[in-house]
């Protein structure tokens, strides 16, 4: 439902509280104007053709440059009839005000709309803690002291409490009665910050809150961006050839990882590869990243090609695409496909993780992206230019120079930066 759109009764209202900002010149903190209608479909225009004129008022009022004749009648324009309005004069009462979790079912109504499915459901989860830690008060009666409070007990949960049997049926009180050691990472506390802020930062812009009280809270990460997981050494690599399975009927299992190594891509991009991505640019066999169909990139960055490495053709990867197509088939790897929210990678890298723990390293930093990092550092090593790099890995190009005027580097270029990815 619109965050604005509100029901009681059976019939629909358009709801919003007058900005902080604003109520200095309203006679009214709130501002309720009955739609007259019981139908969701017929409710949601009238609604929205309201929120853009009341968005519009706001916007003008703000300006500051109206007489007060003007701005009386502004404010008169939006404002509902005279029994309306003294409705609306006594909204201060509890059953008008949002609380924490009402207004998180509007914020997702508002903004969840643009979230993948599999953000969507993660947000949602974050939330429920939230209101588990915070309780669930009147979100304008939030103050910075809340907000500090709520930083306080996160620091104190454990870590995946909800996953954790010994914590079942307990509530958040009572978990932090038995002081756990094991308790959330910083990187961890700052995602559900970041989350807290940006629902004050909507309550705010909607009337609904005075002051952003998450802004600023987030705690420093003990580990910088790049040592938050580590580059595979040589000797890794050399585990990972030696032990990778070499099956026919699960081809992907050897494939996906040494592609992995000798071009930096993401799990993903080669997982949900199909045999037309495999295809020749100025004469040079290459991988085409895309978000054609189903596929996703992260980024308009990722969308690119990659060269194939001499090395994955002398092993017999060209063999095994012409295999597939020989075969009449569609994707590179038959055995794989997109979990309900779209992405490819899930089921494999769960199996990668286990061998890569048995087989390879115990290091909790050294993981599938750990190839990404490995290509990145070779090539730096090697003096390969950064916007090289970039382009291999599918990073966006921060100069105005080559990125904005620049054109793309042709595979040739780029082959003969993952020919230095030897790695002996």
């Amino acid at each position: 439902m619109l965050f604005y759109l509100w029901k009681r009764n059976s019939t629909f209202y358009y709801r919003i509280k007058i900005p902080s900002d604003l109520s200095h010149i309203f006679p009214c903190s709130l501002l309720r104007i009955s739609l007259k209608t019981r139908h969701s479909d017929a409710a949601k225009t009238a609604a929205a053709n309201i929120h853009s004129r009341v968005q519009n008022t706001f916007a003008l009022l703000r300006t500051e440059a109206l007489p007060p004749e003007q701005v009386g009648v502004l404010i008169s324009s939006i404002l509902p009839s005279k029994r309306s309005f003294m409705v609306v004069e006594g909204s201060d009462s509890p059953e008008d005000n949002l609380n924490l979790s009402e207004a998180i079912q509007q914020f997702i109504a508002d903004k969840g709309v643009r979230w993948t499915g599999k953000t969507n459901l993660e947000f949602t989860c974050m939330f429920d803690v939230l209101v588990d830690v915070m309780g669930d008060p009147d979100v304008g009666l939030l103050t910075r002291a809340d907000g500090l409070s709520c930083r306080d007990r996160l620091m104190r949960l454990p870590a995946n409490f909800r996953k954790k049997r010994q914590y079942r049926g307990m509530s958040v009180s009572e978990i932090l009665d038995t002081e756990p050691e094991d308790t959330l990472s910083p990187k961890t506390i700052n995602k559900y910050l970041v989350l807290l802020s940006s629902l004050c930062k909507w309550c705010v812009k909607n009337g609904m809150m005075a002051t952003n009280i998450a802004e600023g809270l987030n705690l420093p990460e003990e580990t910088s961006a790049h040592e938050q997981r580590s580059a595979y050494s040589v000797e890794d690599l050399k585990r990972i050839k030696a032990n990778l399975p070499r099956i026919d009927s699960e081809p992907e299992k050897f494939w996906i990882p040494m592609i992995a190594m000798y071009s930096g891509m993401r799990l993903d991009e080669i997982c949900q590869l199909h045999l037309e991505e495999i295809k020749e640019v100025d004469g040079i066999l290459c991988f085409d990243v895309n978000d054609i169909g189903e596929r996703k990139v992260k980024t308009n960055a990722s969308k690119r090609i990659v060269p194939v490495h001499p090395e994955l053709a002398s092993i017999g990867f060209v063999e095994y695409v012409d295999q597939q197509r020989a075969r009449c088939a569609v994707q590179l790897w038959e055995n794989l496909s997109p979990n309900k929210y779209g992405y490819w990678g899930k089921n494999f890298g769960k199996w990668y993780g286990t061998f890569n723990r048995q087989h390879v390293t115990s290091d909790p930093l050294k993981v599938f992206h750990s190839f990404r990092h490995t290509v990145a550092d070779t090539l730096k090593q090697k003096g390969v230019a950064e916007g090289i790099i970039g382009e291999i890995l599918g990073h966006a190009n921060g100069s105005i120079t080559t990125g904005r005027y620049g054109k793309r580097y042709r595979p040739g270029v780029l082959l003969d930066a993952l020919k230095l990815l030897a790695y002996k």
